[in-house]
């Protein structure tokens, strides 16, 4: 079970379980399959990083073979998928990864309506690289994963990840 907690405040915290129910909670209460939305942006994930990591074979990476290898279009094309999602999808998959988890808590699972009226604070740019670490968990095969987490580990040594998103990598390990 692939579950993570993010504190939310001091005092509030979000907590997302990526475990398959999560895929048919979004389709019980949105009535449509979130693959269409999702897929293009796994595929690029990955992509990006099978293709990044075969120039970069072998022992030690220095930042100038990182940012030589790196495939330029596959860069455009995650963030073009990332710009592509709708902000309502979004808080869609953040909202059935909470329900999921609640379920399987035995605790109340409340509309989205209701759910998102509780949120005064909902910083995407902590929840989404925490809730997509996730997914990739659940629904990458293990080859591809281990690929993805060794290129974000160089991005990471080399600073190529930006401050926030390097905190909320080091936040991941509040796994439960």
């Amino acid at each position: 079970m692939a579950v993570q907690t993010i504190k939310l405040g001091k005092e509030k915290v979000l907590n997302l379980d990526s475990s398959i129910g999560w895929l048919l909670k979004y389709r019980e209460q949105f009535g449509r399959d979130i693959l269409p939305d999702l897929l293009p942006l796994l595929t690029a994930g990955v992509d990006f990083a099978i293709s990044t990591a075969a120039g970069l074979e072998g022992g030690k990476v220095s930042m100038k073979d990182l940012v030589e290898n790196l495939d330029k279009d596959a860069v455009e094309s995650i963030m073009m998928d990332i710009a592509m999602l709708e902000s309502t999808t979004v808080i869609n998959i953040i909202w059935a990864l909470n329900a999921n988890y609640k379920k399987r808590n035995g605790e109340d699972v409340q509309s989205p309506e209701v759910w998102a009226e509780t949120m005064d604070y909902f910083p995407l740019d902590v929840i989404l690289p925490k809730a997509l670490k996730l997914i990739m968990e659940s629904t990458v095969s293990t080859k591809n994963l281990k690929r993805l987490q060794s290129l974000g580990k160089m991005m990471n040594q080399s600073n190529l990840i930006p401050s926030s998103l390097e905190q909320s990598q080091e936040d991941s390990a509040t796994k439960a």
